[in-house]
């Protein structure tokens, strides 16, 4: 089950076509929770590796009870060490930092970012390892990503899948975020009882101004992009939201704070 859409994904279901929620490499369902062998690419964060389950140091990883082999993730590179053979990374996606080590194809290979000042964000495709205690990423893929959307995109991609394991197929059906009818209704008409200070806007531009003014409060440096997309509740594709966040920023009515990832309601 292909849970990426089109549009900003590009060519595959996916920023990497191959990502799959649940289901083999060739896509069929897993059941949800099942504990299957899953050859399939899952987006992560970093915080979900070192809270993931692992009997022994050569065992798969599992997380959501789920066995994980393939990962991917997007982070911002905090320093990189490049060696003869390989390129290591310290990635920080703003849940916690981890090593990615890259072997190198060639020597002449300089790591990504390389000369500029700026702590650039790449994506890693790779497997997940544990290296003397340390866990680690094993890279066999890293590029360098150019559109700040996709690092919205890949933390909204990783809640979902969380949410396809932790709470079966119907709360993460294929590119949305959630299928419940209350939320759809609400998606729809908003609030009945009372009128919305965001009356105006289009129905999902009203529900992401309104899941961020509750949640400011709470929140004093702004609200991270997944808080904000599991508080939704609509049933609205990965594309409907990432592009409706960027709408709202560029007409000034939510900004980022403290990083990229983090916003608050002009």
């Amino acid at each position: 089950m292909s849970y990426g859409g089109g549009g900003f994904y590009g060519d595959g279901g996916g920023f990497l076509s191959g990502s799959q929620v649940g289901g083999d490499s060739q896509g069929s369902p897993s059941g949800g929770k099942a504990r299957n062998a899953n050859q399939s690419l899952r987006a992560i964060t970093i915080r979900q590796i070192y809270t993931a389950e692992q009997t022994h140091s050569d065992a798969d990883f599992v997380i959501d009870g789920s066995d994980t082999t393939q990962v991917t993730l997007v982070a911002q590179v905090v320093a990189a060490n490049k060696q003869a053979t390989n390129i290591t990374y310290k990635l920080n996606d703003g849940t916690a930092e981890i090593k990615a080590k890259h072997w190198l194809d060639n020597s002449e290979e300089e790591a990504i970012g390389h000369g500029q000042n700026e702590h650039v964000y790449i994506r890693v495709v790779g497997t997940l390892k544990t290296f003397s205690g340390e866990r680690q990423i094993n890279a066999v893929h890293t590029r360098l990503v150019t559109d700040p959307m996709e690092i919205y995109y890949h933390l909204i991609e990783a809640q979902l899948v969380h949410l396809y394991y932790t709470r079966g197929e119907t709360a993460a059906a294929p590119g949305a975020v959630s299928a419940a009818a209350p939320a759809a209704s609400a998606y729809q008409a908003g609030s009945k009882g009372q009128q919305s200070k965001f009356a105006k806007f289009p129905p999902l531009q009203r529900r992401i101004l309104e899941v961020l003014e509750q949640l400011m409060p709470q929140h004093e440096q702004g609200v991270h992009v997944t808080t904000i997309a599991n508080g939704l509740n609509v049933q609205a594709s990965i594309d409907e939201i990432g592009a409706t966040m960027e709408k709202l920023a560029e007409e000034g009515h939510i900004y980022a704070t403290m990083d990229d990832e983090h916003f608050a309601i002009s």
